[in-house]
């Protein structure tokens, strides 16, 4: 007779509370999208307690997912202060794509020699579909940008590559004001 484990017996269901980890990285990936699409403008206040409540999670990871947000330069936050989304500046725009430019001709260098057919082909299709688009849908056309400039480095390895996404994401935010 084969035992089985009580975690093989129990599925997982929707009314298990779900772990700290979870609930920061759901907190934080839900704060990061509402600033990057300006639902959380730049200067906007950060109330943890109004916050938690609309979100439905405690301070806890709440405080984590915006300490996250620091550490990605998206949320600026003084000793006992709350926390603020961060403002917009030309300098930090000129960093930006400093290393925007930085980051991408060394993935570019990287990617070219390895590309495939079908990487040439997925940027002449990208091409083609922004063109179509150009001037009609720009959440559609910026998603067909994003893909072709992915492309165009998605052989430099995942280092490289998550630097250049968190950099493109940031810069979302100045091309959508």
């Amino acid at each position: 007779m084969q035992r089985t484990s009580a975690k093989t017996q129990t599925p997982r269901t929707k009314s298990r509370p779900r772990k700290p980890r979870d609930m920061t990285w759901t907190v934080y990936t839900s704060l990061r999208e509402s600033i990057l699409n300006g639902a959380l403008p730049p200067g906007e206040s950060l109330s943890q307690v109004q916050l938690a409540t609309k979100l439905g999670v405690s301070r806890g990871p709440l405080r984590e997912a915006v300490r996250m947000l620091q550490r990605e330069g998206l949320v600026e936050a003084e000793v006992n202060r709350r926390g603020r989304v961060s403002s917009f500046s030309i300098d930090d725009l000129e960093q930006l794509y400093a290393m925007r430019i930085v980051h991408e001709s060394l993935a570019i260098r990287i990617t070219v020699p390895r590309f495939t057919q079908r990487d040439i082909d997925a940027l002449v299709n990208c091409l083609r579909r922004m063109e179509a688009l150009a001037g009609h849908d720009l959440r559609q056309w910026q998603a067909v940008d994003r893909e072709f400039h992915f492309t165009l480095v998605a052989h430099a390895g995942d280092r490289l590559m998550r630097t250049i996404r968190e950099l493109y994401h940031h810069a979302d935010r100045y091309r959508w004001v």
